[in-house]
């Protein structure tokens, strides 16, 4: 059956009123406070939201994301500011080889092209090696490693903004497509990623064609 109509996450193009002067962590840009909703769509064009997902701030210059509750933080002294800034990249890119390491070893066994996905992350975020070393192997270690990477996630999508999950998902996807496919394990691992973190699984599909 062909669908005319449906529903789909989608960013605003428009601000909603909050803005925050030269409170970009990373380049001093001003912070746009947005949206972040669940359209109805009819012939695939957007007609109205009908529900909420996240409200983030968003940075003009270099599209960097922060949670709402990270307000104060932003508004903050330089050096309160910096920090924050360090705690997010450190949660982030814990959280991402966390996910990476779960999603890589579901079928059993790590390849060394999805091991290298993960060194290029390590790489990326050189400051945190030690936190990221830590991770992988707690991961790789626990008999149930998806209570430590749902509860990650859980904590995680507290504090980082809806694209950065979004962000960490695509790269789940990433270093599964690395060996040309993805089984029905590692698809239903990254809706179950989504939905910890308040995502709609629909969000999948447009995740995998982008990555």
């Amino acid at each position: 059956m062909f669908r005319i109509f449906g529903t789909r996450p989608r960013l605003p193009n428009h601000d909603l009123g909050d803005k925050l002067k030269n409170a970009c962590p990373g380049c001093k840009g001003d912070l746009i406070l947005k949206h972040y909703k669940r359209w109805f769509t009819l012939f695939f064009i957007p007609i109205f939201p009908y529900s909420h997902i996240d409200t983030f701030y968003q940075c003009v210059n270099c599209n960097s994301t922060f949670s709402k509750s990270a307000r104060e933080a932003l508004l903050a002294s330089t050096t309160d500011k910096e920090s924050y800034e360090k705690e997010v990249r450190r949660l982030y890119s814990t959280t991402l080889v966390s996910c990476m390491a779960h999603i890589a070893g579901i079928d059993g066994h790590y390849s060394a092209k999805e091991d290298r996905e993960i060194i290029k992350v390590k790489d990326e975020f050189a400051e945190f090696s030690d936190d990221i070393n830590e991770a992988v192997a707690k991961t790789r270690a626990s008999a149930k490693p998806e209570e430590i990477v749902y509860a990650t996630l859980r904590k995680s999508s507290q504090v980082l903004s809806t694209e950065a999950i979004l962000s960490i998902i695509g790269f789940c996807a990433k270093v599964i497509k690395v060996d040309g496919r993805i089984d029905e394990k590692e698809e239903a691992l990254m809706k179950d990623y989504l939905l910890i973190c308040g995502i709609p699984k629909s969000k999948y599909e447009e995740i995998v064609n982008t990555k």
